[in-house]
Protein backbone atom coordinates (compact mmCIF):
# COMPACT_ATOMS: atom_id res chain seq x y z
CA UNK A 1 0.00 0.00 0.00
CA UNK A 2 2.29 2.65 1.23
CA UNK A 3 5.19 2.05 -1.91
CA UNK A 4 2.26 2.29 -4.06
CA UNK A 5 0.31 4.87 -2.31
CA UNK A 6 -3.00 2.66 -3.05
CA UNK A 7 -5.59 4.43 -0.43
CA UNK A 8 -3.09 6.05 1.27
CA UNK A 9 -0.30 8.49 0.57
CA UNK A 10 2.50 7.62 -0.71
CA UNK A 11 5.84 6.51 1.81
CA UNK A 12 8.64 4.57 0.64
CA UNK A 13 9.98 4.52 4.04
CA UNK A 14 6.87 3.49 5.79
CA UNK A 15 6.76 0.54 3.30
CA UNK A 16 10.82 -0.21 3.93
CA UNK A 17 9.15 -0.33 7.77
CA UNK A 18 6.65 -2.96 6.80
CA UNK A 19 8.79 -4.85 4.27
CA UNK A 20 11.36 -5.39 7.01
CA UNK A 21 8.81 -6.21 10.08
CA UNK A 22 7.19 -8.80 7.49
CA UNK A 23 10.52 -10.17 6.16
CA UNK A 24 12.43 -10.48 9.61
CA UNK A 25 9.22 -13.07 10.38
CA UNK A 26 10.56 -14.96 7.16
CA UNK A 27 8.14 -13.93 4.64
CA UNK A 28 9.86 -14.64 1.45
CA UNK A 29 7.81 -11.93 -0.13
CA UNK A 30 8.18 -9.42 1.58
CA UNK A 31 12.39 -10.43 1.60
CA UNK A 32 12.23 -10.34 -1.67
CA UNK A 33 10.67 -6.12 -1.35
CA UNK A 34 12.62 -5.50 0.89
CA UNK A 35 16.22 -6.40 -1.32
CA UNK A 36 14.53 -3.93 -4.35
CA UNK A 37 14.19 -1.59 -2.01
CA UNK A 38 17.42 -1.57 -0.26
CA UNK A 39 18.66 -1.84 -4.69
CA UNK A 40 16.69 0.94 -5.68
CA UNK A 41 17.22 3.12 -2.49
CA UNK A 42 13.70 3.86 -1.56
CA UNK A 43 12.82 4.81 1.57
CA UNK A 44 16.46 3.44 2.82
CA UNK A 45 19.60 3.86 1.85
CA UNK A 46 20.73 2.25 -1.67
CA UNK A 47 22.79 -0.48 -1.14
CA UNK A 48 23.54 -3.68 -3.16
CA UNK A 49 23.72 -5.82 -0.15
CA UNK A 50 21.92 -9.08 -1.28
CA UNK A 51 20.95 -11.13 1.95
CA UNK A 52 17.27 -10.55 1.72
CA UNK A 53 17.94 -12.02 -1.42
CA UNK A 54 19.55 -15.28 -0.52
CA UNK A 55 17.49 -15.18 2.88
CA UNK A 56 14.26 -15.68 0.54
CA UNK A 57 16.16 -17.92 -2.41
CA UNK A 58 17.22 -20.35 1.06
CA UNK A 59 13.12 -20.97 1.48
CA UNK A 60 13.12 -22.15 -2.40
CA UNK A 61 11.62 -19.07 -3.10
CA UNK A 62 12.01 -19.24 -7.46
CA UNK A 63 11.91 -15.44 -8.16
CA UNK A 64 14.86 -15.08 -5.54
CA UNK A 65 16.52 -17.59 -6.48
CA UNK A 66 16.66 -16.54 -10.16
CA UNK A 67 17.30 -12.93 -9.19
CA UNK A 68 20.30 -14.07 -7.40
CA UNK A 69 21.26 -15.92 -10.67
CA UNK A 70 20.48 -12.96 -12.70
CA UNK A 71 22.78 -10.84 -10.30
CA UNK A 72 25.82 -13.59 -10.32
CA UNK A 73 25.10 -13.07 -6.19
CA UNK A 74 27.03 -15.21 -3.96
CA UNK A 75 24.96 -16.80 -1.15
CA UNK A 76 26.75 -19.06 1.39
CA UNK A 77 23.20 -20.59 2.17
CA UNK A 78 21.94 -21.60 -1.24
CA UNK A 79 25.72 -22.92 -1.69
CA UNK A 80 25.95 -25.19 1.54
CA UNK A 81 22.28 -26.95 0.36
CA UNK A 82 23.34 -27.21 -2.97
CA UNK A 83 26.82 -28.83 -1.86
CA UNK A 84 24.42 -31.12 0.71
CA UNK A 85 25.05 -35.14 -0.58
CA UNK A 86 21.60 -37.02 -1.15
CA UNK A 87 20.88 -39.51 1.31
CA UNK A 88 19.62 -42.32 -1.01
Amino acid sequence: MYLTGLRVERDPAQSFQCFKAAAKQGFAESEIHLAELYKKGLGVEQSSDDRWYCAAAATGNVAAQLQIQSLNASCPAIAAQNSTPNSD
